[in-house]
């Protein structure tokens, strides 16, 4: 049903714009043998995946697979049914993807007031689900919509209670989560809203500066992370034009920039679906069909170094036969997935993808996921922490679909290239900078080490210094502006260095305000 009411309001859009604008005639001469990547798209992503395994057994429709990753543990969700009175199945794998769970119900089919698309987030060990409910689910063909909710504690071993959020009649679009706060963003007849949680999500109140400039439209994409809560939507200009808009918040959500607008006047039909966050680097990703394409068009990526103040050009990473996508970010590594249009009438999709290990500066050449599937659909992608890619999809072949998954074959040699020099650990951008009264410095360890921080002043004296055995993994390092001794120290240009036993050694600048 999703499906044919995007290619309905497509068509709709691309007949408008066929008689009243003559940016449609001017970008019929970009068809797909005029389209080419730039040079460093013509690097193979040298990845080999395993044969899918199928996780669903539904006699049902199926869709909107989403993978869920902590450690070893894998959870795959997907919509059972389509529209009104859809359940969810899951199943779990504890030994990356190898074998999993038998397929079971995480919301029944009974469950009539399920009425869309259900979104998911995780922090640590938490798994957070929303969906829309409604009560009564009559009149139509507007029924009265609430919040649903349901989390597990320990990564989908078990389930509390669904839980109803009610602040009135309201439609939940995007669930997203950091340190034990969870953040959902909603709309009503009015306004687009925001609620948190700060208990990870045992109670939730309003945060009322959500951004007026959304009026009651809700974000397509959502992200947090220690730079702010991050949200993207097309929003339709005076030309009839979608544009893309990007929204940040740096105090999650007390108040908000002015917005942005990523997309370039030349767009046409641009679509939203996902975008990636990592610390400060923010990776806005979008569908334009300003390349080609008619249900279709091509994925752009603008990213940002600095939490999303500023943003680098377009860089393309598809042909201009993609469709929706999603995105997934571990520090340096980002991995897209997407539908392809091959075929010659509409649905005959193909799941791609593209990987890049240098934070977004290239990406290799796009490539087919899987190879046997008639017709694969709504993929979903995830980076573990072994640094193996996981995609899932659904198979669209059949009248019912099935959710299929899939992981390269070698976990821990997917990203290596023996000309990048090993390193021990990297250390991310201080955050904030400057800061008062405490700058934090990510900081991610590839192999067990003796790590040590040091901070000098201007003069290069020694104001404060730690060292300890630190194993593999992700890490967080705070300063508070004062020495070793508790004294706060002046105001002014200070020097963070990182290193190690293993040679390694790494400065970052701060500058604290007093």
């Amino acid at each position: 049903m999703k499906r044919q009411l995007h290619n309905f309001l497509s068509l709709l859009s691309g007949i408008f714009f066929f008689f009243f604008s003559s940016k449609f005639y001017a970008q019929g001469v970009n068809s797909p043998n005029n389209f080419s990547f730039s040079q460093h798209d013509t690097v193979p992503c040298k990845v080999k995946w395993k044969t899918p395994q199928q996780i669903s057994f539904d006699s049902i429709h199926v869709g909107w697979p989403q993978i869920l990753e902590r450690d070893s543990t894998i959870v795959l969700i997907w919509q059972r049914g389509s529209f009104r009175g859809i359940g969810v199945g899951y199943s779990r794998s504890t030994n990356f993807g190898n074998s999993w769970s038998n397929p079971q119900l995480l919301i029944p089919d009974t469950h009539n007031d399920n009425t869309s698309v259900v979104f998911s987030a995780t922090d640590g060990q938490w798994i957070y689900v929303v969906w829309n409910g409604c009560e009564p689910c009559n009149p139509e063909p507007n029924p009265r919509q609430h919040i649903r909710f349901i989390r597990s504690s320990n990564f989908g071993a078990s389930w509390l209670p669904t839980q109803i959020i009610s602040f009135g009649i309201g439609s939940a679009f995007k669930v997203v989560a950091y340190q034990n706060k969870v953040f959902i963003n909603f709309r009503d007849t009015t306004a687009s809203k925001i609620i948190i949680s700060e208990d990870n999500g045992e109670s939730f109140s309003i945060i009322y500066n959500a951004p007026s400039f959304l009026g009651n439209y809700a974000f397509k994409a959502f992200a947090v992370s220690f730079s702010g809560l991050h949200g993207m939507i097309t929003l339709t200009d005076t030309n009839w034009t979608d544009e893309v808009y990007y929204f940040h918040s740096s105090d999650f959500g007390l108040s908000w920039d002015t917005p942005q607008m990523l997309s370039t006047l030349d767009n046409y039909n641009a679509n939203v679906w996902n975008m990636g966050v990592d610390g400060n680097n923010v990776y806005a990703i979008w569908n334009d069909g300003k390349y080609g394409g008619f249900f279709t068009g091509t994925l752009l990526l603008r990213r940002s170094t600095d939490g999303g103040n500023t943003f680098g050009p377009e860089q393309i990473l598809s042909s201009n036969k993609a469709v929706g996508y999603n995105v997934d970010v571990r520090d340096n590594i980002i991995a897209v997935v997407w539908e392809t249009d091959e075929g010659t009438i509409d649905d005959i999709y193909h799941t791609y993808f593209s990987i890049s290990r240098d934070f977004g500066s290239s990406f290799c050449s796009p490539a087919r996921v899987e190879t046997s599937f008639l017709k694969s659909e709504q993929p979903d992608i995830v980076i573990g922490k072994n640094f193996f890619v996981a995609a899932s999809w659904r198979d669209s072949g059949n009248p019912t679909a099935k959710i299929f998954f899939t992981k390269t074959e070698s976990p821990t040699r997917v990203f290596e290239d023996n000309n990048i020099p090993r390193q021990s650990f990297v250390v991310f951008d201080p955050f904030p900078n400057p800061f008062n009264p405490i700058v934090t410095v990510k900081y991610n360890i590839f192999s067990p080490v003796e790590l040590v921080i040091e901070i000098f002043d201007i003069l290069g004296r020694k104001v404060y210094t730690t060292n300890q055995q630190i194993e593999y993994g992700t890490y967080f390092f705070e300063w508070n502006g004062k020495n070793n001794e508790g004294m706060t120290l002046a105001s002014g240009l200070y020097f963070v260095k990182f290193s190690s036993d293993k040679t390694n050694i790494i400065i970052k600048k701060i500058i604290y305000i007093n």
